[in-house]
């Protein structure tokens, strides 16, 4: 059911693209996404904050997600006044580093103590320039970093190795506190998920042009060319037999936050954001991610 235009105390505020991308997602894997809780009396919070969405599927609340989109990058502001120029960390990353601060203490932090992972949600249907692939989210969350091990004692007891991050760029988990300590601000932040559409026959056409593709690279120019038209063709001949799909469909990327230092949240359980192109990722303390 497509969402409706909300209303919060008087003031109408109809539902952003960002929010309409990532309710589809709901929908076609099965989630009930809803919308206006009165989140006050249901989990007794005293906060005039309202996040976006309880999810849940089959009765059971699985998640609160707060949903960002991007109006304009500071990239793109840069781009306006210059054709070309070099970008620092902070520029290419901070904008997304941003989002996921302002969701994570504005909305979602009142809810830390509700017993339900917190999700902060990213899309970007506007096609702003704001980096969001996975090795590219983890410098807007860790910052551009510099890690190290910290080497274990032979007495300590068993357990992963401590790791030293040296902040050099900015990190929406990473702060430091009165003593210069590092230390993640939001700690009950269970993931940071961004919400992608794709075309069916985007999938098509990677999966044909794999296929004809030789083992070996062609090494002469003309052999390229050769190759090159003969991909052409072969699509060309496939979309006048009608074998390129047309549609589209939602998937989601998840960085799980369970395992960085110091996390109190909830862990986002096995069943939510589960369908089979989603792709779930474990932001290790030293800024690696583990397929899970």
């Amino acid at each position: 059911m497509p969402l409706a235009v909300r209303e919060t105390r008087g003031v109408v505020d109809p539902p952003t693209a960002s929010e309409l991308l990532f309710e589809r997602y709901l929908d076609v894997h099965g989630y009930v996404g809803e919308r206006d809780v009165d989140w006050r009396r249901r989990y007794g919070v005293s906060t005039a904050r309202d996040p976006d969405f309880l999810v849940s599927r089959a009765g059971e609340e699985l998640a609160i997600c707060e949903v960002k989109e991007f109006a304009s990058s500071k990239l793109d502001r840069r781009l306006a006044l210059q054709s070309f120029f070099s970008a620092g960390g902070d520029e290419v990353f901070g904008t997304a580093a941003d989002a996921v601060q302002s969701a994570a203490l504005e909305q979602l932090r009142p809810f830390a103590g509700v017993g339900l992972p917190l999700v902060v949600v990213l899309a970007n249907p506007h096609g702003v320039m704001v980096p969001l692939a996975p090795r590219e989210l983890v410098m807007s969350l860790l910052g551009t970093t510099e890690v190290a091990v910290v080497p274990v004692a032979p007495d300590a007891p068993a357990g992963p190795p401590a790791v030293e991050r040296a902040l050099t760029g900015r990190g929406a988990l990473v702060a430091r506190d009165a003593n210069g300590v590092v230390h993640n601000p939001h700690p009950y932040l269970s993931a940071v998920v961004v919400v992608r559409e794709r075309a069916e026959a985007q999938d098509f056409t990677e999966a044909e042009l794999a296929r004809l593709r030789p083992d070996q690279p062609p090494e002469t120019a003309e052999d390229r060319q050769a190759l090159m038209v003969m991909m052409i063709e072969a699509l060309e001949q496939a979309e006048a037999e009608g074998r390129i799909p047309d549609g589209r469909y939602e998937f989601v990327e998840v960085l799980d936050l369970s395992a960085q230092p110091g996390f109190t949240g909830v862990s986002l359980p096995s069943n939510v954001f589960d369908g089979p192109r989603d792709r779930r990722m474990l932001l290790l303390p030293d800024g690696s991610l583990l397929a899970h």
